[in-house]
């Protein structure tokens, strides 16, 4: 079952019992603090609350839930009731969470504690209620521009394939001026919606509409390469291409793409294959260097959840053995994180920078399908790239 958190970071000073017990957190041991606590008949709420997120820090769930349930027993506060409701929402307790909120609500009325509530909804009960998800998240946005509400409500809507309304909450909040400075973001999760659905033609509307507001809006021009892809069309790519490397070499690319964007996406079985193109210094082609893991492959079940990359590595030197007419020996990587990495040689053949793509997609695709057999096996840890 999958949970959602609701307080994170669990960082805390108390003084229960004078010097003694500052004195043993400072040197971390938790156990003494504990045992010290439990001996103490004086505490305070406040204290009986710290006792309770270092148990839970320690794993006891039980002794948390009891010391938590004591300091509300002593004084009922909206932020004791909120970690009781992180406890019970972690113990699966999905109605009881929901109270526990409530009460937050009633002390603190606040957009977060809604939004805490929408997740407990979505993401606690082994049925979401994602009708009572949906109105909560639209509760929030009657009075707040949360964009983490837009993100989640059209998250909801699409995981039920209720696209039309989706579409139609969106476009109403863009007519809204609460979210007249949220609209290019708005605008863009809209035109990421067609794509889902293959509607590429509304989406490529959209991100246009986008990069004549913003010439430099790379995330656009990401996905309408993507875009452009999907539609088998990637001879169209390059004059979009040459815009992100022009963001690369500037260093105006936006975090999240400023090592390697994703052009690609196509399915093997029951796997969800995303591609992605690192980027490399122009001299690195122009010399010929070999570069390694110009194409990157992330590879999905049908749950999505992540399993592993393959990884194209030396194919950026494909230049330099297309101008000597050299045979091309070829290279994959597949990496599971944690757990091994596998070699792949295919060569020595012809390939040339048209090529390149169609041929690591092809290879990519044999491998998923074992169709092929790694040369050697490594139990190597790796990082993630």
């Amino acid at each position: 079952m999958k949970k959602i958190l609701l307080l994170s970071g669990l960082f805390f000073t108390i003084f229960l019992s004078g010097q003694q017990i500052k004195t043993l957190l400072d040197q971390g041991k938790i156990d003494e603090v504990l045992d010290l606590i439990s001996q103490d008949e004086n505490l305070t709420a406040e204290d009986y609350y710290y006792a309770s997120m270092l148990y839970h820090q320690k794993g006891h769930s039980q002794e948390s839930m009891n010391y938590i349930q004591m300091a509300l027993e002593k004084e009922k506060t909206a932020e004791y009731y909120q970690f009781l409701a992180f406890l019970q929402n972690k113990n699966g307790d999905c109605w009881k969470a929901l109270e526990s909120l409530n009460e937050v609500y009633k002390l603190e009325p606040s957009n977060q504690t809604l939004l805490m509530k929408a997740k407990v909804y979505n993401y606690c009960f082994k049925e979401p209620n994602y009708d009572k998800a949906i109105s909560t998240y639209q509760k929030v946005l009657k009075t707040e521009a949360n964009m983490e509400a837009v993100q989640s409500l059209s998250l909801l809507y699409t995981s039920q394939n209720r696209y039309k309304q989706a579409h139609s909450y969106l476009e109403g909040l863009l007519k809204n001026q609460r979210f007249t400075e949220h609209k290019d973001y708005i605008q863009f999760i809209n035109a990421t919606l067609y794509f889902e659905q293959k509607d590429y033609e509304k989406a490529e509307e959209q991100l246009n509409e986008l990069l004549i507001r913003d010439p430099k809006d790379f995330i656009s021009i990401a996905k309408l390469i993507q875009i452009r892809y999907a539609q088998e069309r990637s001879e169209e790519t390059e004059t979009l291409r040459k815009r992100l490397y022009e963001g690369y070499d500037t260093k105006q690319l936006p975090e999240f793409i400023k090592d390697k964007y994703q052009f690609d996406q196509f399915s093997v079985d029951n796997y969800t294959v995303k591609a992605f193109e690192a980027f490399a210094d122009e001299k690195d082609y122009k010399e010929g260097d070999q570069v390694l893991y110009k194409y990157i492959f992330e590879v999905y079940d049908d749950a999505d959840q992540f399993l592993y990359t393959i990884q194209a590595e030396y194919s950026s030197a494909i230049p330099m053995y297309e101008r000597y007419n050299l045979d091309y020996n070829y290279y994959l990587g597949k990496t599971v994180y944690g757990e091994k990495y596998q070699h792949y040689n295919y060569g020595p053949q012809k390939i040339n920078v048209t090529t390149l793509y169609p041929k690591t997609k092809q290879l990519v695709t044999d491998i998923i399908e074992e169709k092929i057999k790694p040369q050697k096996n490594s139990k190597t840890v790796v990082e993630k790239f």
